[in-house]
């Protein structure tokens, strides 16, 4: 029965990693084609799309998985918090916070530190302040969906509103 409950919960991360690291990547598009606007080159709505599609299949497999490593990493981590925290007060709602920090975290550390230890800095979108803050989104909706995915039945349908 545990393996089911693993496979369940690897399931779940791949799906959170995969739309967070999609989004991330279509935000990079979106930024990049900012850029060009602000400087007056006009890009037909065709074009634009066409450019995300070619991003996806360009960055996925590299940004992919590095944004899928990040992630594992920061899930965990957090995990093991939610853990203790849970040992504490099991009523705690900590991991609906707690994983979308983390994946925030993950894609903020994931961009820092690839220009000290890789040399390049893989996303022009995310050379602005803006640029950055998509990218760190992109990591809490992968959070945000890693978290929802694995509450319990009973809490997704379950609602706080008095009667």
């Amino acid at each position: 029965m545990k393996i089911t409950k693993y496979a369940v919960r690897f399931t779940h991360f791949i799906v959170a990693a995969f739309i967070a690291a999609l989004a991330a990547i279509l935000m990079h598009t979106q930024m990049v084609l900012a850029e060009l606007n602000a400087i007056d080159i006009s890009i037909p709505i065709a074009d634009r799309f066409y450019m995300m599609g070619q991003d996806i299949l360009g960055l996925l497999p590299k940004y992919g998985i590095v944004v899928l490593l990040g992630l594992a990493i920061a899930f965990v981590i957090a995990k093991l918090i939610v853990v203790m925290l849970n040992k504490k007060d099991p009523k705690t709602k900590a991991r609906r916070y707690l994983y979308p920090l983390a994946g925030g975290v993950a894609i903020l550390a994931i961009l820092l530190l690839m220009q000290p230890i890789l040399n390049i800095t893989l996303l022009a979108g995310a050379r602005s302040f803006t640029g950055m803050a998509l990218q760190i989104l992109a990591g809490v909706l992968g959070g945000v969906i890693f978290a929802y995915l694995g509450l319990p039945k009973k809490q997704l349908i379950q609602t706080n509103y008095p009667n």
